[in-house]
């Protein structure tokens, strides 16, 4: 009965010892999996190449033109100032014009169009209403702003422009600018009529068009003071060579100014030209 006794207290321990070894090697086990863990592969390159991730660029609105270059829409023009069924988008100061005329001009387009922008592509909506705007308005006034006189112009659709020191005098030609209703092709361009500022507007007996078979330059006058406008026309001549096919003929005008007046002269010679190759030489023109 003793041996017994002392045996089973023995037997006990060593279990009990053998399972205290056995928890702190699992508990040493189990800490180093938590801290030596790998870390998650990250896969190199920027995070936008997820098709849902990808930003939308941003769109970017050009503000509306203050000035009226010829090769800016007039549907971009910014309101300056508007009136019943018009609003002002031009304005030039004839005292900084060399127009020997004080006051300024101004553009009036029909109100209609202010709402119009060139760059969302709107020019279409013009093209099919274009019979139900008013008439652009060229308005003088005096500085102070009482209206001294209108023009009409032909279209609702124009530019205001200024040849400064046309005259010998120094003083400022001014024309309009606006499409000649031709469509597409090569006929399709601008028309351009002038006029001057002095009392009241005086529209002139010059008339040119710029298209890709009609080209416009002014030059300095050949009497040194002032200048010449020369305007170029290509145009079939009506007659046909000995194959059948048509002669083109080339039309010289020459506008200037002698004598108190615009004066015109011009030749006609058979030839072919488009704009592509550049204005010829001033000499060709009588």
């Amino acid at each position: 009965m003793e041996k017994e006794s002392v045996i089973k207290p023995k037997s006990k321990c060593k279990k009990a010892v053998f399972l205290a070894c056995a928890a702190v090697v699992l508990l040493g086990l189990a800490v180093i999996c938590v801290v030596y863990r790998p870390a998650n592969k990250v896969i190199p390159g920027p995070v936008y190449n997820k098709p849902d991730l990808i930003k939308p660029k941003a769109r970017v609105r050009r503000p509306a033109a203050t000035a009226i270059p010829k090769e800016t829409a007039v549907l971009s023009y910014k309101v300056l100032l508007r009136t019943e069924g018009y609003f002002a988008c031009r304005e030039i100061n004839l005292d900084l014009s060399n127009s020997k005329s004080p006051g300024k001009l101004e553009l009036w387009l029909d109100s209609g169009l202010a709402g119009m922008q060139s760059q969302d592509g709107k020019e279409d909506a013009f093209e099919e209403n274009k019979d139900s705007f008013n008439k652009a308005k060229i308005v003088y006034s005096s500085n102070e702003g009482r209206q001294i006189d209108v023009l009409l112009a032909k279209s609702p659709f124009v530019y205001v422009k200024e040849i400064r020191e046309a005259y010998p005098d120094g003083k400022s030609l001014f024309y309009t600018d606006c499409e000649n209703g031709a469509g597409w092709g090569s006929s399709a361009g601008m028309t351009e009529e002038y006029f001057t500022v002095d009392s009241k507007i005086t529209t002139l007996d010059i008339y040119t068009i710029d298209s890709p078979d009609n080209g416009v330059k002014t030059v300095p006058a050949r009497s040194g003071k002032g200048m010449d406008i020369l305007w170029l026309s290509c145009a079939p001549g009506g007659k046909n060579d000995k194959d059948g096919n048509s002669v083109f003929e080339l039309t010289y005008v020459r506008y200037y100014f002698d004598e108190g007046k615009w004066n015109k002269t011009g030749k006609k010679t058979n030839g072919f030209w488009k704009s592509d190759q550049g204005f010829p030489d001033t000499s060709l023109f009588p």
